[in-house]
């Protein structure tokens, strides 16, 4: 990561609290005692606490039919409730044959351990419903997709991609970050985030790396070999913004990186019908977030 460590020096600094937008350390916890108990559909036990969850199975849902598995993390301060209920992924994953899961975070906040808590919610899922164990993906919004980058780093062989609204990457996340396989990945970001800047920033003792340092780690861990295909998309709707994709093909595994440039996006879950606050700026109506993560997930199914 040495070409991130050189671009460091010239992020902004702007003034975002470092537990706004980064994964809060904590000690692994100990008690243990119960881990991967719970009741399907409310709950499971990890890392010593009771994690709540919400659960959604699609109409075509069959008992013994594989089913693939979206795991949907929420931002910081939110609930797993206000997420599914914010970015209208639900009819999409129906559609598509999803199930889905808005997992809570601890008082509304991921730690690093969460992957551990990752695993065992898959495990414990896995065990009352039919999920296809090749189909697990995850995708995030803000600080859930800071967790993400943990998830694709560390479970790069149980997830078959990952999807990043509204966030960059953190430069100790990417120094750390070694995946043993190659996992297909979407960034969908504003060029307008006021809490992820596009050009980075500093937080704390970290960095947010810049959203072209962060594609750029992905294209390195996934051994792309070759420059992005870049397509503008129409301009459809007048809101001030305009999409443009940037697809990394025939890389590790078969894996792909995909991101959506959103210029004039703001901090939101494009195409979501929710009231976002003014602060965290426009909302683009040209592309649907949802829609396009499950469009990108379903063009990697195993053996891809």
């Amino acid at each position: 990561m040495r070409k991130a460590e050189r671009h460091a020096a010239e992020i902004l600094r702007l003034a975002v609290t470092l537990s706004l937008l980064g994964l809060v350390a904590c000690g692994d916890s100990t008690g243990l005692e119960g881990e991967g108990e719970g009741v399907l559909g409310e709950w499971v036990r990890s890392g010593g606490e009771n994690r709540t969850y919400v659960l959604r199975l699609p109409p075509s849902y069959e008992e013994g039919q594989p089913t693939p598995l979206l795991i949907l993390f929420h931002g910081a301060g939110g609930t797993g409730a206000g997420f599914q209920a914010s970015i209208a992924m639900d009819s999409t994953a129906d559609e598509a044959g999803f199930i889905t899961v808005y997992p809570d975070g601890l008082n509304g906040v991921w730690y690093q351990e969460d992957v551990r808590f990752t695993r065992t919610l898959i495990s414990h899922l896995s065990e009352g419903l039919s999920i296809d164990p090749e189909r697990i993906y995850a995708a995030g919004f803000s600080r859930g997709a800071t967790l993400g980058f943990y998830l694709a780093c560390a479970m790069s062989t149980e997830l078959a991609g990952v999807a990043s609204v509204g966030a960059t990457m953190l430069l100790s996340t990417a120094q750390a970050c070694d995946p043993s396989h190659g996992i297909p990945i979407i960034f969908i970001q504003g060029t307008a985030d006021p809490a992820f800047p596009w050009n980075g920033a500093t937080v704390g003792d970290d960095v947010l790396l810049p959203m072209s340092e962060t594609v750029s780690a992905w294209t390195w861990f996934n051994e792309c070999p070759n420059d992005p295909i870049v397509e503008s998309l129409p301009d459809t709707v007048e809101d001030g913004t305009q999409v443009q994709t940037s697809l990394y093909e025939s890389c590790r595994a078969g894996s792909e990186v995909m991101l959506y440039t959103v210029h004039g996006g703001g901090h939101t879950w494009p195409g979501s019908p929710y009231e976002w606050p003014a602060w965290t700026g426009t909302v683009s109506r040209e592309i649907n977030a949802s829609e396009e993560i499950i469009k990108f997930f379903q063009r990697h199914p195993p053996g891809e």
